[in-house]
């Protein structure tokens, strides 16, 4: 398998997940309409937006509470088809956590959408279905959800974002077992749909299944078709592969620009300029960790493997099969196991070599994986050539070629010329009559503007004037206030003395050859600096972020202190700790407080933090083990912090939708704070 793999995304990539997404916007202004909206039918239509919104942008963990806020309202409403969308998302949440219970509810609702012919949950559940089933390899039944869901769906139904999904799933089930050509008509009519479809996020990933795909085909390492077929098609992946990279950097979340990062080193990677697919595999990892996406790092570290020397390389695909094993994707790790035992190879470790191309080749042949399986007879032919074994290898590089001819052969290459063609021509077609509509219409705006545009203007001028000379005088005194507070609680985030012992406990790493320890708690030293810069600006992050600012504050702290103390951090299940957002470092300054004046003397001091949820709001707990207020308060530190925090809270507190609560409680054996922010969405 060659190292081009077609992601689904979004949403985030690639379904989107962050606030830079294009979804993210749509779902914000979806949640403030329901906010306004007092009745019920209205407010279903909307949560069942706002599900929808979640659903293709691959956010399972928001879709049982919306699924259950929407199966409310139907019930009060009686709407029949509300209630089978609310179990169908509430199906659907189940994704990524409970297989059993995911396949066992989706067919479940599946089959009474289909005994009531209600279009849309029989699309979304087949969907569901067929991309589930994909990432096991189960390609036939797969294939069989899919279809049904794309036929399900007509023109009279305004579905076409989901039915672009579904067939781009079928060029992905292609894809995988290697038939080319289906893979093209299936994948060059999603993005047909999508471009018709007008939704960004659809064309990014229709985009970026066709850069997979052509990137397959121009494939050095597979050999397929004639070196002016592998140009051409190299051409058609640098163009796609570069247009997902361009919109997912326009319109979608880091998940996504993990994913066109990774296409893009691959790439570059394939045609040797090692440079440029060193940064971009770099990018994606840094993605990758930062969104838990298993799957795209596996690929990355794969990818990566082939950039550095064997040892290492041997390190990085280790590094790609426990990615895999988290992902649950037994591709992956077919893919991965084929590179070691190349490396074995190449290092002249037969024995080691077949053993892996052995094992490979079975699971290749259980999950028909063709093109697997023509890579490990090549392999195999290889090992027995280098043994003089010249009747095994003429075994194995029979088997090679007769898979080779079954993917691409001459009638396969025509077909994939003339698909290309085709859809080309439509592109150029649809092309010209968009710009002939645009020109009309904007014909038409024009007359119509300049009926009123004078009298607009001049009204609008009076009222901007006005307006901006009372609206620069109140901004200019908040401004001064909150960049005052900002600067002072800016220069107190960090004690001086931390960061220059911090460096000094690096260093002493260093000075002990222990380069790897030393590396990483650089790593977390430099990340948590860049946290505080950027989170201390921002006006809201998200309680995700929060707690991993904590984390990487409390292991350098760790470090300092030579590992004197332990933290836990609980997370109460309930919160969503990816959308809920709170704001920013206001948990860091009480946690330095219990270090610096409550544990720091100890031998086994202990920090407790917690974050759950209260009503509308986020309670979080921080309790220590140290000598209380009463004895760590000295020389008025542990007073300017609490002076700083105060002041902060009483500027939020006048315009925040609920007022910051803060309680400090210290005896003999500790203190506990008790914080309570408001929770926005």
């Amino acid at each position: 398998m060659a190292l081009f793999f077609n992601i689904r995304l979004v949403f985030c990539a690639c379904l989107l997940v962050t606030a830079t997404s294009q979804a993210q916007p749509q779902i914000d202004s979806l949640k403030l309409k329901l906010q306004g909206s007092t009745n019920n039918t209205t407010r279903a239509e909307l949560i069942s937006k706002i599900a929808e919104s979640f659903f293709l942008s691959a956010r399972y963990d928001s879709l049982g509470k919306y699924g259950i806020a929407l199966e409310q309202l139907a019930k009060q409403i009686d709407n029949q088809e509300f209630q089978w969308l609310a179990k169908t998302y509430q199906a659907q949440a189940y994704m990524r956590v409970d297989s059993a219970k995911f396949f066992s509810e989706t067919q479940s609702i599946l089959k009474i959408c289909e005994e009531h012919k209600f279009v849309k949950g029989i699309a979304i559940n087949c969907l569901g279905l067929g991309s589930r089933l994909l990432t096991l390899g189960k390609y036939q039944e797969a294939l069989q959800y899919l279809t049904r869901g794309a036929k399900a769906i007509t023109a009279e139904h305004d579905l076409i974002g989901i039915k672009s999904d579904l067939i781009r799933t079928v060029s992905a089930v292609h894809h995988h077992q290697g038939n080319y050509t289906e893979a093209l008509e299936y994948g060059l009519e999603s993005s047909s749909l999508a471009e018709a479809h007008g939704d960004p996020i659809q064309v990014l990933k229709s985009y970026l299944n066709l850069g997979g795909l052509y990137g397959e085909l121009a494939s050095e390492e597979n050999g397929l078709g004639t070196v002016s077929d592998r140009q051409r098609y190299q051409v058609e992946a640098r163009k796609y592969m570069k247009l997902s990279y361009q919109f997912s950097k326009q319109y979608a979340s880091k998940l996504s620009q993990g994913a066109t990062a990774f296409n893009l080193g691959s790439l570059y990677l394939e045609i040797h300029q090692h440079d440029s697919a060193r940064q971009f595999l770099n990018e994606a990892i840094r993605l990758g960790k930062e969104t838990s996406f298993h799957e795209l790092l596996s690929n990355a570290y794969r990818a990566t493997a082939k950039l550095v020397a064997s040892d290492s390389g041997l390190y990085f695909l280790d590094l790609a099969l426990h990615e895999a094993d988290s992902a649950r994707n037994p591709i992956s790790k077919v893919g991965t196991m084929l590179d070691k035992a190349k490396i074995f190879f190449n290092e002249q470790k037969s024995l080691e070599a077949e053993r892996i191309a052995l094992l490979v080749l079975s699971d290749a042949k259980a999950l028909k994986l063709l093109n697997d399986q023509r890579s490990v007879y090549l392999l195999l032919y290889q090992i027995q050539e280098s043994r003089q074994n010249y009747r095994e290898a003429l075994k194995y590089y029979t088997l090679h070629n007769q898979i080779k001819d079954s993917i691409v052969n001459e009638k396969n290459f025509a077909r994939i010329e003339e698909l290309k063609a085709k859809y080309e021509s439509e592109l150029k077609d649809n092309e010209i009559r968009d710009l002939e509509q645009r020109a009309a219409l904007q014909q038409l705006q024009l007359r119509q503007k300049n009926v009123v545009v004078a009298g607009v203007i001049l009204v609008t001028l009076l009222l901007v004037a006005l307006l901006v000379l009372f609206f620069r005088q109140r901004a200019y005194r908040q401004q001064q206030q909150m960049l005052q507070i900002e600067n002072r609680f800016l220069r107190f985030q960090l004690d001086p003395h931390f960061i220059s012992n911090a460096l000094v406990s690096i260093q002493r790493f260093m000075l002990e050859n222990n380069a790897m320890t030393a590396s990483g708690y650089l790593a977390k030293f430099s990340r948590l600096m860049r946290q505080l810069l950027e989170y201390s600006r921002a006006e809201l992050i998200t309680i995700e972020e929060e707690i991993d600012l904590l984390k990487n504050y409390l292991d350098i702290q760790k470090l300092r202190l030579k590992d004197r103390f332990v933290y836990t951090i609980e997370v109460d299940e309930k919160l969503l700790i990816t959308e809920q957002r709170i704001p920013p470092m206001f948990t860091q300054p009480f946690v330095e407080n219990a270090i610096e004046h409550g544990i720091r003397e100890l031998s086994a001091g202990k920090i407790d933090i917690v974050f759950k949820t209260m009503n509308e709001s986020l309670q979080i707990i921080i309790r220590d083990n140290g000598k209380g207020i009463a004895e760590a308060d000295h020389a008025g530190k542990t007073s300017l912090s609490t002076k700083i925090i105060q002041e902060r809270m009483n500027l939020l507190n006048k315009t925040g939708k609920f007022p910051i609560q803060l309680s400090v409680n210290s005896g003999v054996q500790g203190t506990v704070v008790n914080l309570i922010l408001p929770i926005y969405l």
